[in-house]
């Protein structure tokens, strides 16, 4: 829905007639051609409903086969927001959400969350009733209030060509599609219910803590995460089995990231070679990789062997002479094959640069 200049909500067409979209008798225009979501049969299509700017919103109208998402309680509704062209509705970042429970149980659904800050896609799988807020179905709320847009759950069939006409047409809504000007990604996507997440623009993210956390994330894009300094917890929990060789050379806390990914088999090699972080946090590798029992000793080797190339201390100047960080140790759970003679040696090395390493609880 979209705030015309006359101040006429068009809910059904969703377009200010300040872009000359609409005539005068309220009729499409030839250049007005719009993609409607709903000839893909989602499960769930919404977007901004008709109502007073400031209003309490109860339910959404789906326009999609399913129920509509609702709220009963009047504590726990987000407000319409009529503020610039196009309108949207505001989640108060506390528990605000919408209550939805689709007609039967889905797997790999095609998902797509559109606000004014960004919109990204994926699958997820939604067996039961689930709770819907500013950045997707999730139970924690205490997030950010992204200036929601609109929100679909497609079918697995839907292809990536039908995919981005959804996204172009949640644009046309007032939704942004890229994530640049955002610079915390911090619990954004966190417990979300996701298996799998498309490719977003995060050259500009530097705080990505606890963003994936906790969802069923089982493959993982090759984002932008150079301008990352914080990834604590970040992939938390998830049930990917390998993982790909982003660049996370900024970083300077990895506590708890890998933490829990009981699946990971597969852990890149190089991943931390060009690691030049200007200062590295305390507790740095905490719990980084305990609780991952499935990972091969091949992955401890690429770790270990990683982490010392790097040339890092674990210092207050990230090199030989500064203050030593408190917990400077390396915590890697693994399968408990033999270990590589290559990571002997790494072990060996590392320890001469102030670093502690435990592997399966043993300090080595």
């Amino acid at each position: 829905m979209i705030k015309s200049d006359t101040g006429i909500i068009d809910g059904r067409a969703g377009i200010s007639d300040r872009a000359g979209l609409i005539d005068s008798a309220g009729l499409y225009t030839p250049n007005s051609f719009r993609y409607d979501p709903t000839l893909l049969n989602p499960y769930l299509y919404v977007n901004a409903p008709n109502a007073s700017d400031g209003e309490m919103i109860a339910a959404l109208d789906n326009l999609g086969t399913g129920p509509d998402p609702t709220q009963t309680t009047a504590t726990l509704q987000p407000l319409m927001n009529l503020a610039g062209e196009f309108a949207h509705i505001d989640f108060d970042a506390v528990d605000d959400h919408f209550d939805w429970t689709p007609d039967a149980p889905i797997t790999d659904g095609v998902l797509i969350v559109a606000t004014k800050n960004g919109t990204y896609s994926g699958t997820i799988d939604l067996s039961t009733a689930a709770e819907l807020s500013a950045m997707g179905f999730t139970t924690n709320h205490a997030i950010v209030d992204e200036d929601f847009v609109g929100a679909f759950v497609g079918p697995s069939t839907i292809t990536a060509a039908q995919k981005a006409k959804v996204i172009a047409e949640f644009v046309k809504q007032g939704a942004v599609e890229s994530f640049s000007g955002v610079t915390s990604f911090s619990g954004r996507f966190r417990s979300a219910l996701i298996k799998s997440f498309d490719f977003v623009d995060s050259s500009n993210v530097t705080n990505f803590s606890t963003c994936w956390l906790q969802n069923n994330l089982t493959s993982f894009p090759l984002i932008d995460t150079s301008s990352g300094t914080t990834f604590n917890s970040t992939w938390y929990g998830n049930d990917f089995t390998s993982f790909p060789l982003i660049d996370t050379s900024s970083g300077t806390t990895f506590q708890t990231t890998w933490r829990a990914c009981s699946a990971l088999v597969d852990f890149p090699a190089n991943f931390f070679d060009g690691w030049s972080p200007a200062s590295v946090a305390n507790a740095c590798f905490d719990r980084t990789w305990s609780l991952t029992p499935s990972l091969s000793a091949t992955s401890v080797e690429n770790i270990l062997v990683s982490i010392d190339a790097s040339g890092v201390w674990p210092t207050s100047t990230a090199a030989d002479g500064g203050t030593v960080i408190a917990d400077a140790v390396i915590d890697i759970d693994y399968d408990g094959a033999g270990l590589t003679a290559a990571t002997t040696t790494a072990i060996t090395s590392l320890k001469t640069k102030s670093w502690g390493i435990t592997i399966n609880g043993v300090l080595q």
